[in-house]
């Protein structure tokens, strides 16, 4: 009576519960061969749910900095059941450890089964780029998961089109220290004889004022004017194949003159002599990655106490 109630559950999709119960039951009537195909179906099932569950215990591992812990659960699973996924993930542990190098060989064996893995060369890109080989990590790099954009139904720019009279649009699509950092490759589009118009936050207004040739907007299409391309910011490196020996110098910044009154204010009260130095110690709680570049103000208290410093606070949101 129990091995048909087991039956009829294993019928109905009970999963492991049921098909365990079946075998115990054929056990208990002497039925080892019955017993076994049960018994093997319910350690399938339990196998492929306690991997799962391992990879998924790794990543978290990994998530939470404790990366070294989360290797050898990698390292396991790769012996008993080695597919891309683990692989792939292991490769994104290695390369929070600092272990580039393993990281690219990783994602070389992903990628030489699946060239269309976008999140290995991704994360290939990554490695390439920390260790300065800016020409495969640039390229790579192209494989990022991009921001949503409304996007200007023109054609892309990949830095082989003649710019010359022509009006391309540059589009923000990450973060502020982003734009900051590659608004150094908009005056080499207009040396290409281009008007272009950048599509930053309010907030940075200011990093267009003094490059001629140079309009902002907003993302309101109905403010752009007449585009023959476009380009995303973070792409520029890529298009103008940026070498170590080639990287552009950044752009003067400018700023409100306010700034300087309140700056200077500030700096009045600074013991002559003081070195003065600038603190910032939290990123964007929106990033994903937040856990592993942010600290609590807390740590850096000792600091504080050296004697001829004077420390500022830049942190845009206290927390």
């Amino acid at each position: 009576e129990a091995l048909e109630l087991y039956q009829a559950a294993d019928q109905a999709g009970a999963g492991y519960p049921a098909i365990n119960g079946a075998g115990i039951c054929f056990n208990e009537l002497e039925k080892p061969v019955e017993a076994l195909k049960y018994f093997d179906r319910a350690y399938s099932l339990l196998r492929d749910e306690m991997l799962a569950l391992s990879s998924n215990r790794a990543k978290a591992l990994t998530e939470a900095g404790r990366a070294e812990e989360a290797l050898q659960i990698y390292d396991g699973l790769m012996r008993s059941a080695p597919n891309d996924i683990f692989r792939y993930n292991r490769a994104l542990t290695v390369m929070q450890m600092g272990k580039y190098e393993i990281c690219i060989r990783e994602c070389d064996d992903i990628l030489s089964r699946d060239p269309d893995h976008h999140k290995a060369r991704f994360a290939r890109g990554f490695s390439y780029l920390v260790l300065g080989d800016y020409e495969r990590g640039f390229h790579d790099y192209e494989c990022r998961l991009k921001d949503r954009l409304d996007e200007p139904d023109v054609e892309l720019w990949t830095g082989e089109q003649d710019l010359a009279g022509k009006t391309i649009l540059v589009h923000a699509e990450m973060g502020l220290g982003d734009n900051i950092m590659f608004m150094r490759y908009v005056p080499m589009i207009v040396q290409r004889g281009a008007k272009v118009i950048c599509v930053l936050p309010d907030s940075q207004k200011f990093l267009i004022d003094g490059i001629p040739g140079v309009e902002w907007r907003n993302a309101d299409h109905s403010t752009w004017p007449h585009l023959d391309y476009w380009v995303r910011f973070m792409s520029l490196a890529w298009c103008f194949k940026t070498m170590r020996e080639t990287i552009p110098p950044p752009i003067k910044l400018t700023h409100r003159k306010r700034l300087d009154w309140c700056w200077l204010n500030d700096a009045s009260r600074v013991r002559k002599g003081d070195l003065k130095i600038g603190l910032c110690w939290a990123g964007n709680t929106k990033s994903r990655y937040d856990l592993h570049r942010t600290i609590a103000l807390e740590t850096l208290a000792p600091l504080f106490d050296i004697s001829g410093v004077t420390f500022f606070s830049l942190q845009k949101d206290v927390r």
